[in-house]
């Protein structure tokens, strides 16, 4: 989305015709307050929708007093999260106007032994300032921003889908390290938050403070049994294997049926 008020700003209005011819890339005209461009993010969740906003700024403009106030606005939008200013430089291609909205903002950040740091002059000297040479430039900045956020997205998924995976291994794997029956779910997430892994486990079960822990956290019988099984080494390693081949042989008919 961008503001209709960029129809009436001499230096961005001759972009508003290139704007409104892609609209199916979601540049579509309203009213927007504090900001002049904004796009979706793909949702963290299904009830919060989050935005990145934009702030557009001509040399002259960014020297003014006015620009300041739009920028701590703006600093403080979504917790200082996700927000831009998108500076055009001059005719010339000078970046006085850049580094004079820099030294701004850096003067104005908080001293690191100042008491009560100013929120407001915090975020202007942390929002990120994007130059430009031309204003026709924008849309493609524009577009290529929103393809970085959606990119950058789409890694957090894979990373946090991947630890998951690791943490439901590590689980399914733990619930074995025990003499007859699994574990119950329970104990499982005991065994797991006392250590960092089966090596930390296993360190755990070989020292005398830490068979107490797992015997007082566990109960005697179910802290023995786990005990057991890492103390009588032919024994782990052949429930371990049993346990791999049963989850190598799981993994090659799941991708038979796919």
């Amino acid at each position: 989305m961008f503001c209709s008020s960029l129809r009436q700003r001499r230096d961005w209005a001759p972009v508003v015709p290139a704007l409104s011819r892609t609209t199916g890339s979601g540049w579509k005209e309203t009213t927007l307050d504090g900001y002049d461009v904004s796009f979706a993010l793909a949702p963290h969740s299904k009830h919060h929708q989050s935005f990145f906003r934009i702030l557009l700024l001509s040399s002259e403009e960014a020297k003014t007093a006015a620009a300041k106030t739009r920028i701590e606005r703006l600093s403080m939008l979504d917790g200082g999260k996700n927000v831009a200013v998108m500076l055009l430089l001059d005719q010339n291609g000078r970046v006085d106007s850049l580094v004079d909205l820099q030294m701004r903002a850096s003067a104005q950040a908080p001293v690191p032994d100042r008491k009560s740091p100013s929120i407001v002059t915090h975020g202007m000297a942390s929002v990120p300032i994007i130059p430009m040479s031309s204003a026709a430039e924008l849309v493609g900045r524009l577009d290529a921003l929103r393809r970085q956020c959606a990119q950058a997205h789409t890694a957090s998924v894979s990373r946090r889908r991947s630890r998951a995976d690791e943490v439901a291994e590590i689980r399914e794997l733990a619930s074995h390290c025990v003499h007859g029956q699994a574990l119950p779910p329970e104990h499982v997430d005991i065994l797991t938050d006392v250590s960092a892994g089966l090596g930390s486990l296993a360190q755990l079960v070989f020292s005398a403070d830490g068979q107490r822990k797992i015997c007082d956290l566990l109960g005697d019988a179910q802290g023995d049994r786990v005990i057991s099984f890492f103390t009588h080494g032919h024994e782990v390693s052949r429930r371990l294997s049993i346990w791999g081949q049963a989850q190598s042989s799981k993994g090659e008919r799941d991708g038979q049926g796919q």
